[in-house]
């Protein structure tokens, strides 16, 4: 008995290493620096990890949102991240010269105002399309569209 939970552990974190070193991309963890910035709103961030002028245009929405509306009324609408986020890659495609990649990402993470529980579900889902190209200063998100729904009750 003791021999098979040591074997399940070695198992377990030989999986983890393997997804967390290994497993992604260069392309990949591109898309997962710009997503972070996204979420945790460090525009000028998302804004060197970007090449397309929808892309551009989007963080530059998404920047003047809080300026618009006022930064306590932004924060109570969209909440603050609790945990996560958590991806699970649907697809990674490559085009046949190498130099593009089009990602289907779903991102979860626990969203809402300061009271609420840290532990719990998922609040809300990001189904994700995007496409990287490679260039000459590495992968840049040449295109990126997003549904955001809410899980569950807040």
């Amino acid at each position: 008995m003791k021999n098979l939970i040591i074997v399940i552990a070695l198992a377990a974190g030989g999986f983890l290493v393997y997804k967390f070193a290994f497993a992604s991309s260069s392309a990949y963890k591109t898309y997962e620096k710009f997503a972070n910035a996204l979420l945790y709103d460090r525009w000028s961030e998302a804004r060197e990890l970007a090449s397309g002028e929808d892309v551009i245009d989007m963080i530059e929405q998404k920047e003047a949102a809080p300026r618009i509306i006022g930064h306590q009324t932004y924060r109570n609408i969209v909440g603050i991240i609790h945990w996560g986020p958590v991806r699970s890659v649907q697809s990674e495609v490559t085009s046949p010269d190498g130099k593009k990649v089009t990602l289907k990402v779903i991102q979860e993470e626990r969203r809402g105002p300061n009271t609420m529980a840290p532990v719990g579900p998922p609040t809300v889902r990001h189904n994700q399309d995007v496409v990287l190209a490679l260039t000459g200063d590495g992968w840049r998100v040449e295109s990126f569209e997003e549904e955001i729904e809410p899980l569950g009750d807040r």
